[in-house]
């Protein structure tokens, strides 16, 4: 599995894949692996996630600290209530408007069909578009000519231009009504344009904040993880991958699990030990000679008798032995003898592949975690949005700014209006010279000179904030238009290939996890945001298949379909050995028949010269076909199965007994079958009619007191049982017919030793016990096959139940569970954010402050308009005045001295009655 993960990685990191491939297959490889990093025992395969680990640094997870530190912070600072708050919708129709809707070239870009016609787009852009967007900008040009060219000279006395119709002129009461009505609108643009200019900071410190607070949450959640949405992080990953590394020491938990598990499977071993030691040893006894050709141990006459049926039960067992070797039990062993090489020997090599594969991950981690970590290090960024976020940063004031130089502005031109309508003639008397006072010129060129560089100023400012507003309120457009459509239209517009599966599988992620366009359709559809289930990789025989299926056929499926070979192999052998058919007919005969009975006289015996004349009579022909039995015994009907006549009768000796016994004298006052006591001193009675007959009694006597006595009374068989483990001395007898099993399921009694081997006690049996010998093998072969059957079950209960639970619970589980952690519900999120924060706020109070400023450019034009009017006027009256003066000098130098005061102040109290 190792193998087909590294070439996986390699190919997957190869020259042609994308960034997020490549990081997602690094990802792909560490799953299967990752899945042992569980100890717990719950069926959830919940990961461990401890403190520090060896690729985890400090510093990393001082990163993560920090992330989650500046999510705190910003995101405390967002809108209350978030971006629910946002009107989307009223934000939309702003972005439309702003970007000059679809007449925006990004717009139409989006369309183009290719790299050319994108070209085309740019150098077709409609002039009504520009205007519409740059008219600020032309009017500071004109502004700029007309001011700096001409009207700005007026101010310097030596310059007459721009002052024709220069004398003096009296101000009545429409004259002042007008001023201060063009004033009006001045003030109240004022105030709406410093709220207007407030409330756009106030959306663009928004926007930051929302855009940075969506920044800061991205990175810990790549970092750390998701819960909410399901995406388990890049650190999880890697702290796990390392605790896979200890897990796969010889001396590590988890291998004492595994090999706990094997142990407890190990009855299956003692308990097939004995059962196949019971078969051995039955077979044995069915075929060793003694029992086959009975004789006396101390002497090896012949006493022409044969168990053949001995050596049939003997052959019969061998199906049975070989269906023992070849069950469930014998497949345990094998499969215990597997994965204990496999968690053993093997185990080392394993782990030294997963240490040479970690190294590309700690790259990725290392890149990750020193390019982004800057940005949430405190005193970086946050310190330079201290300076541009909030109403106490440099930049609030900054803005503030205009209103401020507009707010002097007024207050100049309202003082000039002021002293121009109450003061602007000198009233003091015996006062000589110009009545007029210069303060009234002075203060209001001042403000009309002022107010007309601050509308060029912000004329220009805003003009170049709207002429900016207009293209990124078409990327905003476009950024919350995006979709699977779009993005391919765009990829055929930048000249990109659509025909390969990785870029088409691209915009299917892009479409699924970040589009707010088919965000409702995938919501209705129930799609799955698993990037598990969306990202495909390419196969060896160009076959596209999803990353999670990826990830099982190299991690799961091999494990499952081990467990399944395992399952097959037991399943492949017989459930039970108990129901075997051959054993089954070998225990319903054991416990039917009588072994006696079966221990016939062979051929040989008819062909002896002692015993040939017995055919010649009837009462005792039928002698060679006796068994051991007293009486007459018919065979059971389990003995067909073993190639015999069920409805035969065997004839016993106390038959043979009595068809001879008329024939002679008794040598025994009471004769006994089990005795051997059925034998006659002579042949030479009256019964005795014929040759035929007396030979036969003769013959039949010797076969009775040499062959049948004999093999009843002194003959020994073996009855070999084992030893009883407890007695060192092995001296005591052990029966597996006394096995037993308590309450608990346990049995005893099974003979085996501490090494579960078996050891066979010898021993020799009269024909009696013997024949009870043979009928208790039905229970001698009941427990062993029991407790095999039993002992299987266990083991397979152990091995195909408790470990495949527990490799589902440490590996298969753990590995499905992480599967479902690759969810890409926080991209949505975050782009979500993004766009809110930096479209429908941070760039919508970029456009709202550029035309603030382009409408405060107006005001301060007609501020400018209005004030230089009342300039000119108080400054032709002097200075008309002055002139005046100067020629009256100049003809008249003999002229008498001018009237008294009091006629003065008479001749000018109409022309201040009237400025009143």
């Amino acid at each position: 599995g190792s193998g087909l993960r590294a070439r996986a990685l390699r190919q997957a990191l190869g020259p042609t894949a994308t960034n997020m491939t490549r990081v997602l297959a690094v990802v792909a490889w560490v799953l299967p692996t990752l899945a042992l990093a569980t100890e717990s025992n719950d069926t959830s395969g919940t990961l461990l996630s401890d403190a520090a680990s060896s690729y985890v640094t400090a510093a990393d997870y001082q990163v993560l600290a920090d992330a989650k530190t500046q999510v705190t912070k910003f995101c405390a600072l967002t809108v209350t209530g978030g971006s629910a708050e946002i009107d989307k919708e009223a934000g939309r129709e702003f972005l439309e408007a702003a970007s000059g809707g679809e007449d925006n070239p990004i717009r139409k870009m989006t369309r183009a069909d290719s790299p050319a016609e994108a070209i085309a787009v740019l150098e077709d852009i409609n002039p009504a578009w520009v205007m519409s967007n740059a008219w600020p900008l032309a009017i500071v040009i004109v502004l700029a000519i007309i001011y700096y060219g001409g009207c700005f000279w007026c101010g310097i006395p030596q310059c007459q231009c721009c002052r024709c119709m220069a004398r003096e002129k009296s101000s009545g009461m429409i004259y002042m009504i007008a001023v201060y009505a063009s004033m009006i609108p001045v003030v109240v643009g004022f105030i709406v344009c410093t709220v207007w200019t407030m409330q756009a900071f106030s959306d663009m410190d928004a926007g930051m904040m929302t855009t940075t607070c969506a920044a800061a949450q991205l990175l810990q959640d790549v970092l750390g993880g998701n819960d909410v949405d399901k995406f388990i992080g890049l650190y999880p990953v890697v702290e796990n991958f390392d605790t896979i590394v200890g897990y796969l020491d010889e001396d590590s938990q988890f291998v004492s699990d595994i090999t706990a598990i094997i142990d407890k499977s190990e009855v299956v071993d003692l308990s097939f030990s004995i059962t196949n030691a019971s078969v051995v040893l039955l077979k044995e006894m069915m075929e060793t000679d003694t029992n086959v050709n009975p004789t006396i141990p101390t002497n090896p006459l012949n006493l022409l008798h044969k168990c053949s049926f001995c050596l049939t039960v003997g052959q019969s067992l061998t199906p049975v032995i070989t269906a023992l070797n070849s069950g469930q039990a014998e497949s345990l062993a094998k499969t215990r003898s597997e994965v204990k090489r496999q968690f053993g020997s093997d185990l080392k090599y394993f782990k030294r592949d997963l240490e040479a594969a970690l190294s590309p991950v700690i790259d990725f981690k290392v890149l990750l975690t020193e390019t982004l970590g800057f940005f949430v290090k405190p005193g970086n960024f946050d310190q330079v949005l201290e300076y541009v976020s909030g109403n106490d940063s440099a930049l609030f004031f900054l803005l503030l700014y205009a209103s401020l130089v507009f707010g002097l502005t007024m207050c100049c031109c309202a003082r000039g209006m002021y002293v121009f309508q109450f003061k602007e003639k000198i009233t003091t008397l015996h006062h000589e010279g110009n009545p007029y006072r210069t303060e009234p010129a002075r203060m209001t060129c001042c403000a009309w000179n002022n107010a007309m560089i601050f509308a060029i100023n912000m004329f220009f400012v805003g003009g170049i904030l709207v002429a900016l507003s207009a293209p990124l309120s078409g990327m905003c457009i476009v950024l919350e238009d995006f979709d699977y459509a779009m993005g391919a239209q765009m990829m055929k517009a930048f000249g990109m290939n659509m025909t390969g599966g990785s870029s088409e599988n691209t915009l299917e992620i892009a479409d699924v996890c970040l589009s707010i366009k088919s965000a409702p359709k995938y919501a209705r559809q129930n799609k799955s945001k698993n990037l598990m289930d969306m990202v495909t990789v390419t196969e060896v025989d160009g076959r596209r298949t999803t990353l999670r299926d990826k990830v099982l056929a190299v991690s799961v499926d091999p494990i499952n379909a081990q467990i399944d070979a395992m399952k097959a192999t037991l399943g492949a052998a017989p459930a039970t050995m108990s129901d075997n058919e051959g054993l089954v007919d070998l225990r319903a005969v054991f416990g039917d028949i009588d072994i006696k009975a079966l221990i016939l006289p062979t051929a040989d015996a008819k062909k002896d010269s002692s015993y040939k004349d017995m055919l010649n009579y009837a009462g005792t022909a039928f002698g060679f076909a006796t068994g051991l039995n007293c009486d007459n015994y018919t065979l059971p009907a389990s003995i067909s199965k073993f190639g015999m006549d069920a409805s035969v009768s065997v004839r016993g000796v106390t038959e043979l007994w009595e068809g001879y016994e008329n024939l002679g004298t008794h040598a025994n006052a009471q004769s006994n079958c089990a005795d051997g006591t059925y034998v006659l001193e002579s042949c030479t009675t009256s019964n005795s009619e014929t040759t035929e007959a007396k030979n036969a009694c003769i013959a039949a006597n010797y076969f009775m007191s040499r062959l049948k006595a004999t093999l009843l009374v002194s003959a020994r068989w073996r009855c070999n049982v084992f030893q009883d483990p407890s007695d060192a001395t092995g001296l005591t007898p052990c029966d597996v017919k006394d096995m037993y099993k308590d309450s608990n399921g346990v049995w005893h009694g099974h003979c085996l030793d501490a090494e579960g081997k078996s050891k066979v006690f010898e021993r020799y049996c009269d024909l009696d016990t013997f024949n009870q010998y043979v009928k208790d093998w039905d229970k001698r072969l009941e427990n062993v096959f029991q407790y095999l059957d039993d002992s299987v079950a266990y083991g397979t209960s152990v091995i195909s139940e408790d470990m495949t639970n527990y490799v589902n619970n440490k590996i298969v589980n753990p590995i499905y569970t992480i599967s479902d952690k690759f969810s890409c519900t926080f991209l949505g999120n975050f782009y979500a954010s993004l766009v809110e924060g930096m479209c429908y706020q941070g760039i919508r109070g970029f456009a709202n402050l550029g035309v603030s400023y382009v409408v405060f450019a107006i005001f301060g034009l007609n501020l400018a308009l209005s004030t230089f009017v009342v300039y000119r006027r108080t400054y032709d009256n002097y200075t008309h005045w002055e002139d005046y003066e100067e020629e009256e000098d100049l003809d008249d130098d003999d002229v008498p001295a001018p009237a008294p005061l009091e006629d003065n102040r008479e001749t000018e109290a109409p022309l201040s009655e009237n400025r009143a």
